[in-house]
Order: C-alpha cells, then structure tokens, then sequence
C-alpha cells in the first residue's frame, strides 16, 4: 500500500465519497429522502412520478463526488496521478468554499433571515466549508511538493536565440 502524502486530502476524499453515497441513498430512499436533501422541487416531484430527472440528477452529482474524491485520492497519494491534478485540486477546492459561504450574506446583511434557515442549511454549508477548506490544503501542498528547474540549453537555438523552458519534477 501506498504512504499517504496529505491526510487533508484524504479527509476530502473520504467526504466526497460519502456525499455520493448520500447522493445514491437518497435515491433508493424515494421522494421524501430527495426532499431532505433540499433538491428542487421539480426533482422531488420527479422522483414521487418516477419519471427520469430525479434519477439522473441523483446520479449525476454522485459521479461528479466521485471523481471529486478520486481527485483528493490521487493527491494522497494513494492511487495513482490524475490528469490536471493541480488545477482540478485548485477548482474542486474554490467551488466546495464558495459552496460553504453561501449563507455568509445572510449573517452580513439580512441577520433576521438567518434564524429562520433550517438546521440543515447550516450544516451543509459547514461541511461544504471544511471539505473546501481540506482540498485548498491539498492543493497547497501538492503544489509546493513539486520543483520547478529552469533549464537553459545553449545547443538548440530557436529563432529568438537560445531554447529556454521550465521542467517540473515531483518529489517523492
């Protein structure tokens, strides 16, 4: 078995996984687990019809958890290097806390309207919020775990004079 690289990352994954899960569950407990969950109504009125939106969107968000979590998994360390891993960790990350902030405005400016959210907003938006937090970490230090070299390489000139680039090279 691999050696975890980030147990911030790892916590993410673990998160996104289990809010896919949620996400299935949700959708074998029927309408009233939908409602729960505070999708749209529409959703939850597919789901008592049993028409295709309910299922779909259910699915949909799992799979997009998933690959969330396989994204935090691969930073780990723990499988192995996605594609675009320090930009999906940096993105994963500024949705899952913008997600998470979401109730800010209404401490700021409309204190009022907060106490008549329910319980469960709240909630969410905190875990949004540490999850977010988890990935930010993660993408922190996956992007301070690798060296940049600059290399200079007199024997192949290029039009402007000589052939200069960066190399990217990972610790491990």
């Amino acid at each position: 078995m691999r050696e975890i690289e980030s147990h911030s990352l790892m916590f993410a994954g673990v998160g996104a996984i289990l809010g896919a899960a949620l996400h299935v569950v949700a959708l074998i407990g029927g309408p009233e687990w939908i409602a729960f969950l505070r999708a749209p109504a529409a959703v939850v009125e597919s789901a008592r019809q049993g028409t295709w939106l309910a299922p779909v969107g259910c699915l949909f968000i799992a799979g997009l958890m998933t690959g969330c979590g396989l994204y935090a998994f691969s930073g780990a360390g723990v499988i192995g290097r996605l594609p675009f891993l320090r930009a999906g960790l940096v993105s994963i990350a500024a949705v899952c806390l913008l997600r998470g902030m979401i109730l800010l405005p209404f401490l700021l400016y409309r204190p009022e309207l907060f106490d008549k959210l329910p319980v469960f907003d709240v909630v969410a938006s905190l875990v949004w919020f540490m999850i977010g937090a988890a990935y930010a970490i993660g993408a922190w230090q996956i992007w301070y775990r690798t060296e940049r070299i600059f290399v200079f390489e007199p024997e192949r000139p290029t039009t402007f004079g000589y052939n200069t680039h960066f190399k990217t090279r990972l610790f491990k």
